[in-house]
């Protein structure tokens, strides 16, 4: 079992290594950004996270986690995540 961990965040920029090729091999992909918005309210992922995830190939026949960087509560940030890849 294939496992790929995917990132974007302001100190470590890793969605620019990862190929499609290497989505398409992996069984399990997990996939974080760092939150942008408002204190507890308005989260959703970065543009450059949302522009990059938006071309991935269909994922629908891999298992797919979250995760996110965030002080307090994030809010709508897993269900942003997710729509931009639907």
């Amino acid at each position: 079992m294939n496992a790929l961990v995917i990132y974007y965040s302001k100190k470590g920029i890793s969605i620019y290594d990862v190929q499609n090729e290497d989505i398409k091999k992996a069984d399990i992909v997990l996939i974080g950004c760092w939150t942008h918005g408002l204190f507890v309210i308005l989260q959703h992922p970065d543009k450059t996270w949302r522009q990059y995830a938006a071309q991935f190939p269909d994922l629908k026949k891999k298992k797919v986690g979250f995760f996110t960087t965030y002080l307090l509560a994030t809010g709508t940030m897993f269900t942003n995540m997710n729509r931009t890849l639907t």
